[in-house]
């Protein structure tokens, strides 16, 4: 019988082995450069503004440099606001100061159920008998379904002879649907108090409402007799929580200013008949 001598080969220390092949890794992409974005100014595309129309005013950004919401632009030669319609949503553009106000307090007044801009021209016959087109500024329709034409200027350029002749023309020569009568408004039918107050007013109607809005109300249907705005407030968190809630009750007409003045915690405020109801 033959034997097979096996040989015997030493075993090399693990140290010995060559490191594994390391898996070659593409470099990473350069990053792309970050944009430069200015302090201050809205980068969101839900803050872009669409471009309007030029009617003979520039048209400004409803944000300041800021980037904070513009109530309204001032400048020698124009003053050109972009306001939005809590009713409809709408933008709304008025073209000096004066037309600025005439809509916050279009927006303010709750039997004013629509409004417009810019309306379509009227086609009358002038003083000297030449067919002329004229704009007006706003037309206002109120929930009862009545429309009337607005015509806001300055009080010296309103008084002057050949406007006033042009208002009366104007009168008797709209057409049917379009409007009942002309208002005729000035810086002196929006004295500061009111103009404060038909801005607020508006403006808390895009708060989101509250439990704090539920409680001030409750509150309010109770009362038997005048209050302090701010004394009313302080029984609810403060006015830095309960001002606005109030506010909005004056804007719902479950309270009113015991006198006219600009609202502020010092106001008196009474409940009104709908609140009694």
């Amino acid at each position: 019988m033959s034997t097979q001598t096996s040989q015997a080969f030493p075993l090399v220390p693990s140290d010995h082995f060559p490191p594994p092949p390391v898996p070659e890794v593409p470099a990473p992409a350069p990053l792309p450069e970050m944009a430069v974005i200015e302090f201050g100014k809205p980068d969101r595309y839900d803050l872009a503004v669409p471009v309007l129309v030029p009617s003979g005013a520039s048209r400004l950004s409803p944000f300041n440099a800021e980037g904070e919401p513009r109530a309204q632009h001032v400048s020698t030669k124009s003053s050109t606001s972009l306001l939005l319609d809590p009713k409809t949503s709408r933008v709304l553009v008025a073209e000096s100061t004066i037309e600025s106000k005439a809509v916050l307090a279009l927006m303010a007044d709750r039997t004013i159920a629509h409004i417009q801009d810019q309306p379509s021209g009227i086609r009358f016959i002038d003083i000297d008998g030449v067919e002329r087109l004229h704009t007006f500024d706003f037309r206002a329709e109120r929930i009862d379904g009545d429309a009337f034409a607005i015509f806001a200027k300055n009080k010296e350029r309103a008084e002057r002879e050949d406007m006033r002749a042009r208002v009366h023309l104007l009168a008797d020569q709209l057409p049917s649907g379009f409007a009942s009568e002309i208002v005729v408004l000035t810086e002196e039918d929006f004295p500061a108090w009111l103009a404060a107050n038909n801005t607020l007013l508006v403006s808390v109607r895009f708060d989101p409402r509250t439990h704090v809005d539920d409680m001030v109300r409750e509150a309010a249907l109770l009362l038997e007799e005048p209050i302090a705005i701010g004394d009313l407030a302080s029984r609810h968190g403060g006015g830095g929580v309960a001002f606005r809630p109030i506010v909005r009750l004056l804007d719902d007409g479950i309270l009113e200013l015991v006198e006219p003045a600009r609202i502020d915690g010092r106001c008196m405020v009474r409940r009104t008949a709908k609140g009694a109801a």
